[in-house]
């Protein structure tokens, strides 16, 4: 029997192979975690979308969670700004009755 390598084979890089199986070990750990994450974030959300669901009286869920919060925040800032208005007007009136002026 011969031992001589016929040099028109392919070679393998088991170090390349190696490095190859390493990373891959690491990226299947890292998918694994992001999906349990994901898996407990999505519970998370459903039970949050329940709770104001419950709290509001409307169907709060991942699809519509958004909108609802802009809504909400704007009839928010609306009922503020008009509060400040009628506040402005009560302390304009006080402030003119203080003066003793009459309009």
């Amino acid at each position: 029997m011969s031992t001589a390598v016929n040099k028109n084979l392919p070679e393998l890089d088991v170090e390349a192979i190696k490095n190859y199986n390493e990373l891959l070990k690491k990226t299947v750990a890292k998918a694994s975690r992001i999906k349990t994450e994901l898996e407990f974030n999505v519970k998370e959300l459903d039970k949050i979308c329940k709770e104001l669901s419950s709290d509001l009286g409307i169907d709060v869920n991942s699809d519509n969670i958004e909108a609802i919060y802009v809504q909400l925040v704007d009839k928010i800032n609306s009922n503020l700004q008009v509060g400040r208005e009628i506040l402005n007007r009560i302390n304009q009136e006080d402030s003119i009755e203080d003066t003793g002026i009459s309009i």
